[in-house]
């Protein structure tokens, strides 16, 4: 969509109605939602004024290969040796993979001595695969940024992001209408819950086969969703949509617990089951939908840990699984670049199409591929950025800063990290509104693609693989990184062009 010739006060009549409609729709982070205060302050979540133009073969290619993605990363869940042969050398110069880690194998551990009606063995995850358009000479193409397998975020908000540029459209706000498009119909609320309740269904079938006499849920209750949230959660809009069209459409309950209260949960060691010791009643929990747990300073003490692995052990289904988690790092992501690792997995048209989106990866190690990588980073760092093994943004390296950061960590350590070349993505312009001031950038869009899937870890079956919609952010050209909490991108919608 053209953003040019607006004049300085019809911006500013785009603004105060965009900024409106993201107060009255939950276009907000909230500081100290999850505190018992007397009051919170709310933030307008940083935004576009217009929708980004996204090549339409590139979303599509995003969105047909999304469910062959699922699939990949269940199936990479499912197989401890890979996992093990790629991140088990890792662990010693990464303290949050080591922990991680250790924590998996003590649950592979319990599980085997566990009675094979007591353990789970479906999992739910939900999915999202973040790209960047890239253009070469030949063609227009999606590249994989990275996958995220816990605690994805903006299903909610993208869905109302949507909805405030198809307002600001048919109130004429902008000069030429958008016009309606089904790709971009986002059902990102919708279609999360709804793999969510395939998860819920599937457990409430499975909990009704295994009694518990000790201990059970009070009376008239039924089981329910526990968000595992942040202590100091701003995101609160995001995950609350979640949950009003869990209990709206669905008719499923959810509570929120901060990860650091996770001491409230008890795990039934007669049925395995897992229950909620809340102030009102105690609560079966069918699945434990993690919201954060991905970074190091969401365990500050062992209890933390020990409570996760509880929760792994438990009959509840789990959101990610720990193994799930484990196959959503960067290494990973880098050795299925590599040639031969993808065919483990999937094979014939849905191998190709997984291959097109890669992006060129390198570890920084001692075979060839390594060897080669390691020559680049120190040589030719300007087209590449260095990652480490988290999520949530701010966590990179870029360009000329790779040398130093190399030269600062002891050899071994640098096979913890991965090289990606950077992706040349299609500039654009829009006016991103943070507060009530909007501002004119070049820029750049990062999509996400959303998916569920739910599958039995045993036999492989997959009971619900969805594509689910979509996110979309937007950050000036100049900056580096995507998140739109950290304050690096803002958050948009999709006009696709042909």
């Amino acid at each position: 969509m053209e953003v040019d010739n607006y004049s300085t006060q019809e911006i500013e009549e785009l603004s105060l109605a965009a900024r409106d409609y993201a107060t009255a729709h939950g276009l907000l982070f909230v500081d100290g939602a999850q505190k018992k205060e007397d009051t919170n302050r709310a933030t307008q979540v940083p935004l576009t004024l217009f929708p980004s133009p996204i090549p339409r073969e590139a979303f599509l290619q995003g969105v047909s290969v999304q469910k062959a993605y699922n699939k990949l990363y269940a199936k990479i869940a499912n197989d401890p040796e890979f996992l093990k042969a790629h991140l088990e050398p890792i662990t010693k110069y990464d303290k949050f993979m080591e922990k991680l880690w250790d924590l998996h194998v003590k649950h592979l551990e319990f599980n085997e001595k566990l009675k094979p009606e007591l353990r789970q063995p479906l999992a739910l995850g939900i999915f999202r695969s973040d790209y960047m358009v890239n253009k070469d000479d030949q063609e227009v193409t999606s590249k994989q940024v990275e996958f995220n397998t816990i605690s994805v975020s903006f299903g909610g908000l993208s869905k109302m992001m949507a909805n405030l540029h198809f307002y600001c459209s048919s109130s004429g706000l902008y000069k030429k209408p958008m016009e309606l498009d089904y790709l971009t119909v986002n059902t990102s609320i919708t279609g999360i819950c709804s793999g969510i309740s395939s998860a819920y269904n599937a457990y409430c079938e499975q909990a009704k086969r295994i009694p518990s006499k000790k201990l059970h849920a009070t009376e008239g209750t039924e089981p329910i969703i526990l968000f595992v949230v942040k202590d100091s959660e701003r995101n609160i809009c995001d995950q609350r949509l979640l949950e009003y069209e869990l209990v709206g459409r669905f008719k499923i309950k959810s509570r929120r617990v901060a990860i650091c209260q996770l001491d409230l949960l008890i795990r039934d060691e007669e049925s395995n089951k897992l229950y909620y010791n809340h102030p009102n009643g105690i609560y079966e929990v069918a699945i434990v939908y993690y919201r954060s747990g991905y970074a190091l300073d969401d365990y500050p003490t062992n209890k933390e840990w020990e409570i996760r692995l509880t929760i792994e052990n438990s009959l509840a289904i789990k959101c990610p699984t720990i193994a799930t988690h484990l196959a959503g790092s960067k290494k990973i992501q880098q050795v299925l670049a590599e040639s031969n690792a993808l065919e483990r997995f999937v094979q014939g048209e849905e191998q190709k199409a997984i291959e097109s989106t890669f992006a060129d990866m390198y570890p920084l190690n001692d075979t060839p591929r390594g060897q080669e990588g390691i020559k680049l980073a120190l040589e030719n760092s300007e087209d590449f950025v260095m990652k480490p093994q988290r999520e949530g943004g701010g966590n990179n390296t870029y360009g000329k800063d790779i040398p130093d950061l190399l030269n600062s960590l002891p050899k071994g350590e640098w096979d913890s990290y991965i090289l990606m070349r950077y992706i040349k993505s299609l500039p654009s312009q829009n006016y991103i509104l943070k507060g009530s001031v909007a501002e004119k950038y070049d820029v750049v869009d990062e999509i996400g693609i959303l998916g569920t899937i739910v599958w039995n870890t045993k036999t492989a079956e997959e009971l619900n693989n969805g594509n689910t919609g979509y996110i979309c952010r937007t950050k000036p050209v100049s900056s580096h990184e995507g998140g739109v909490a950290t304050g690096y991108a803002s958050l948009s919608s999709i006009d696709v062009i042909d």
